[in-house]
């Protein structure tokens, strides 16, 4: 009896304890009036950041929160303070950014999601932040050993009773699934923001750029407001970018471009499609820098089966960080003499490499993922390069 007593005051005091919780987190998502989330695979810190800036010029108080390459909140006033985590990072760290947000008065909070998982990313936004509006940048295969459908992943997340932002490719059956939900939804075009991109002081996709300015839009703030805000945005360290190296000791001029952070295939190849065509180099040879991750397994395979098809878009091709055997055994019979391989993050190494395999340089495309020597590479074209 005295067991069975303990027992029931135990779980009475756990269903308290999540009661007082549940109202805790009411009040602190009462106190902000707008909370947005940006979901997709590609360009959730593109957007969460143009979309803050734009609220920031049209008068709000706002809190934005990034993954990206590094995790950041973005302060009303533009600032930013890296995000420490220690142990495993769980959505609750989304709780911590609502808490911010509340206690420092502001009209809105942008957070970029932060799950991978399926049930995780519906808890974020049904359980802890449940926005008002919600932004799917895109939904390009990645991260396959988690979810194979990143459409239906991200149309189950959202809340009912949100307002829904979709690229003009958003899937029509999860679309149909988001409006049986009560869910409204706008469809936007990339083209529709293709008149203001010069107005951004980095490169940007149209269709990010398009999604960012109707949110804003559906806040309050004018394109022409939104627009100025964004023309002053500080970008994430793995934006898109490029730079004339000339390395020490070598006659090779190269186009470096960081593609590193466009992790999918399909939105790597339109990276370097894009890349080459605005940065052309001296030297057409394009040879590609392959960065794999010992923790990104899924994405490796994924390098692989997509490597069958578009081969062909790289001349010579290395490839660094770690590299299983079976790795190199089928990109030398893809490439035969004309692949390196680089165990280690070492620019100095990766760049000999590439000067070995064209003298004369050409256009290095760093891609796959930006953790480990993707990083320390773009540091490395930002400390000896000059911006293209």
């Amino acid at each position: 009896m005295a067991s069975f007593l303990m027992l029931a005051g135990c779980m009475l005091a756990v269903l308290a304890l999540l009661w007082i919780e549940r109202l805790a987190m009411g009040r602190i998502r009462s106190a902000i009036p707008v909370r947005i989330v940006v979901v997709g695979t590609r360009g959730k810190t593109s957007v969460t950041r143009l979309i803050a800036a734009g609220l920031r010029a049209g008068g709000l108080r706002v809190l934005a929160k990034t993954t990206g390459s590094e995790p950041r909140a973005i302060l009303p006033t533009g600032d930013e303070k890296p995000i420490r985590r220690r142990g495993m990072t769980t959505p609750l760290e989304q709780r911590r950014i609502l808490l911010w947000g509340a206690n420092r008065k502001c009209d809105a909070v942008v957070i970029e999601g932060m799950s991978i998982r399926p049930e995780s990313l519906s808890c974020e936004l049904k359980q802890i932040i449940r926005p008002q509006r919600v932004v799917i940048t895109n939904t390009y295969e990645d991260h396959t050993a988690e979810t194979s459908d990143p459409a239906a992943v991200f149309a189950e997340a959202v809340p009912e009773g949100a307002t829904v932002f979709l690229p003009s490719d958003f899937p029509d059956e999860e679309r149909h699934q988001l409006t049986r939900k009560k869910v409204s939804t706008f469809v936007i075009d990339g083209n529709e923001a293709l008149q203001h991109l010069e107005a951004l002081p980095t490169i940007e996709w149209p269709q990010n750029l398009a999604l960012a300015l109707a949110v804003c839009d559906s806040v309050g703030v004018s394109v022409a407001d939104a627009l100025q805000g964004m023309a002053e945005v500080h970008m994430d360290v793995g934006q898109l970018g490029a730079w004339n190296v000339i390395e020490t000791g070598s006659l090779a001029r190269w186009m470096a471009v960081s593609g590193f952070a466009a992790n999918d295939p399909v939105s790597t190849m339109a990276v370097l499609k894009h890349a080459l065509k605005r940065w052309p180099a001296a030297n057409p040879m394009v040879v590609g820098l392959l960065n794999l991750r010992r923790d990104r397994g899924d994405r490796t395979l994924q390098w692989m089966q997509a490597l069958d098809h578009d081969a062909s878009a790289f001349d010579r091709m290395i490839v660094c960080g770690f590299v299983p055997w079976t790795v190199c055994r089928k990109l030398e019979r893809t490439y035969g003499s004309n692949m390196a391989v680089v165990r280690s993050s070492d620019p100095q190494g990766i760049m000999r490499a590439a000067c070995k395999l064209s003298p004369e340089g050409g256009t290095l495309f760093g891609f796959g993922n930006i953790g480990g020597a993707g990083v320390r590479m773009l540091n490395h074209w930002q400390d000896t390069g000059e911006p293209a």
